[in-house]
């Protein structure tokens, strides 16, 4: 077993909530049931989690993946007055800005930056390292690849799928991702 996971003391509730030690819950935050928050989670005032929702997943591998994976907890921070939605997986290291929605089913992969007055849509995917700039829109059911910065004021439509899988460019729905005003990727040729 992950020697990280081994060592988490829960306190859990009523509720169904579990919160291990190590967290930082402003007095005015609301945690629905089932929420899962562990070591080194922060949540500023107003913060909303929904049901179901799981903050600070530590990312675990095998051999099966072909990129460094540190499994080791360092700070989630949510800013004040977000929302997490229901069922929201956010991993270890990221920082959320103010007045932010994650809406339900999304996931938010480890160290990424989303900066305030961000909306991220039902059942969407960022990856590692993804940073979004102030009051950009990434609409529902979007997959965006890792380390990609999507600067301010960026809409991306439901269901845009990026992949950059060849190392030379990255795609967004089939077309080179220089095609769209306002994204571009760090560390691409």
């Amino acid at each position: 077993m992950n020697q990280a996971l081994a060592n988490i003391q829960f306190q859990r509730d009523s509720f169904g909530r579990a919160i291990a030690q190590d967290t930082t819950v402003a007095d005015s935050v609301y945690l629905g049931n089932n929420v899962t928050l562990y070591p080194k989670v922060r949540l500023d005032d107003k913060a909303i989690v929904m049901d179901g929702a799981v903050l600070e997943r530590i990312p675990i591998a095998n051999s099966t993946v072909n990129r460094p994976v540190s499994s080791v907890f360092s700070e989630l921070s949510i800013g004040e007055a977000t929302i997490i939605g229901c069922n929201t997986v956010l991993y270890t290291g990221s920082k959320i800005g103010c007045n932010v929605l994650v809406a339900d089913l999304a996931s938010i992969r480890e160290g990424c930056d989303i900066a305030d007055g961000v909306v991220i849509g039902r059942g969407t995917m960022l990856l590692y390292e993804c940073t979004i700039g102030r009051r950009s829109r990434v609409q529902d059911q979007v997959h965006i690849v890792g380390n990609t910065i999507i600067e301010e004021n960026v809409f991306i439509g439901m269901g845009v799928i990026m992949a950059n899988d060849n190392d030379i460019y990255a795609h967004v729905s089939a077309y080179r991702s220089q095609a769209f005003k306002g994204l571009s990727f760090e560390n691409m040729p």
